[in-house]
Formats: C-alpha cells, structure tokens, sequence
C-alpha cells in the first residue's frame, strides 16, 4: 500500500517523515490512530499508521515498531530527516534512532533538564538570551534522556498564547530546523482534512481495527487523488492558489481537488468524470 502511494505521487527517496498521533472516542472506545505520513510539494501524506489498543502516547516500542516497517518497505538510507513532537521523547527511542543513523528532529519540553557548565539546568535557560522569532543552533551536543543530541531553539508562544520556548534536539548540528521541522505542522493538518474539514473521519462508527485500518488505506488513496487533482487544478488557474493580504492561499490544494471532485460527480458529466479518473493514474 505505503509503495503504491510512493509511486503514484512520484515520490523520490530518501523521504521526509513525520510521525504524530489523533484520537477520538465512539462511545466509550478510543480510536487512537499512531500515523507516519511523508512529504509532498509541501503536505503530509499518509503511508503507515498503527492502531493503538489504549488512550494516550504510543511507547517507545511502537515507535520503533512504525519506523521499521517504514525501513523494512523502502530500504536502510530511505529517510532524509524524521520529525516529531513533544510526547515522543525517551532514552531507547532516541537511542535507537542515534544507533540507525537516522536523522532527526524532535521537539522537547523548554523544562527537560540537562547539565551545563557543572549545575542542572533546564534546555529553555540555554536560549534566554535569543530573540522573539530567532533560533540558536548550537554546536556542542548535550546529554539529554541518556543521548549526545544537537540542540536548537527560541522563544514562541504556546497554543494557550502564553511565553514558552521552541526546542529541536537533533541527531546532528545544522541550520534550517524551523523548516525541518515543519512538516510535524503539516501532519496535524492532514489529521483536520481527513476529520472536520474533509472526510469526516470521525463519524465513521467503525471500531474494529483491521476495519477501520482498511478504511483508513482507501482515505489515503482518496486523499492522493485529491492531491493530484488540486495539484493539477493550481496550476492551470493561479488565481486559486494567490496568497491573500494574511500570507495564505485563498484555497488549498486539498480543497482544490476535493470541490472539484465533488462537483464533477455531482454534474453527471461523463468527459469530466473521465478527466478526474485519469489521475488515479501512476504515469
């Protein structure tokens, strides 16, 4: 499934990938769904996914677990960077990844201590002096969750608006974090189009997992084929994509594709249903 989407997007090793996690209840049944999504032309697509038999954060275990069968698909040297956030933190995790070669970039909480210059600390103290939309990379590694990592990092604003400080520990020195890291953004978009501002993912009332998993391999397709089409729609019509006075396209690719999917279905027109049958193509 996860090579079939790689070849019909075009996708070319080694990937960029991200990890995440969304969750919701039917009923009293959690839905917790692990994710590993790639970049496409600047948004996340999805290629693997667990689900979880609890609430909460995968473990470190599973972590491994979802990297591998991504490796054990596309080969040893098939990631270019790995990004996740907050909640996948952990010695044998961190340690696996640092033993596999595999770089990465992870956020970590502003309070998670370290040693610097003889006392304990926290990371966040490493980064008082830089300014607002800045980022420090350092170049000594710290010791952090028993690991040698690269640290880099200012200060941002957290969801609740209040003063906080974003902190990347890498698996190596280097500048352009920011932009690696961007991706962990994008995943949480394409978890709101496949829920509230797409598919509706979470009305589904299916609660078995290989149903539901088997759900979720046909979204992706259908996610793809959005893609493809809204891609293709871009840039025959510019004007759809034109940047608004608040920095962001009018429409995204996403909703591009699916609006225009939907309206052909809707209008009966055989040329066009023929037209949005032809990207399900791989050539």
């Amino acid at each position: 499934m996860a090579m079939f989407i790689v070849s019909f997007l075009g996708i070319e090793l080694p990937m960029t990938v991200a990890i995440d996690r969304t969750n919701w209840k039917f009923g009293k049944t959690p839905i917790n769904i692990f994710m590993l999504s790639v970049k496409w032309r600047g948004k996340a697509v999805p290629l693997f996914w667990m689900l979880l038999d609890k609430e909460g954060n995968s473990n470190q275990v599973e972590r491994i677990d979802l990297i591998k069968m991504f490796l054990d698909t596309f080969g040893p040297d098939s990631i270019a960077s790995l990004t996740a956030d907050r909640e996948f933190i952990g010695q044998e995790w961190v340690g696996w990844l640092l033993n596999q070669d595999i770089p990465f970039d992870i956020r970590i909480k502003s309070n998670t201590g370290i040693r610097h210059n003889g006392r304990d600390c926290s990371v966040k103290d490493l980064f008082k002096g830089v300014k607002r939309g800045k980022i420090r990379c350092l170049k000594k590694p710290f010791t952090i969750f028993g690991c040698d990592v690269y640290l880099s990092g200012g200060p941002a604003k957290n969801k609740k608006g209040e003063d906080d400080y974003f902190i990347i520990a890498s698996h190596y020195y280097h500048k352009g974090v920011s932009k690696r890291y961007a991706l962990c953004w994008r995943i949480e978009q394409l978890f709101k189009e496949l829920k509230t501002s797409g598919f509706q993912l979470e009305q589904t009332h299916l609660t078995v997992h290989q149903r539901l998993s088997t759900m979720l391999a046909l979204l992706a397709i259908a996610f793809c084929w959005i893609l493809k089409v809204g891609q293709h729609l871009a840039e025959r019509k510019p004007r759809l994509v034109k940047k608004c006075k608040h920095g962001r396209p009018r429409y995204s690719i996403t909703r591009i594709g699916f609006d225009a999917i939907r309206k052909v279905y809707w209008s009966h027109k055989k040329r066009d249903i023929k037209f949005v049958l032809l990207f399900l193509s791989c050539t």
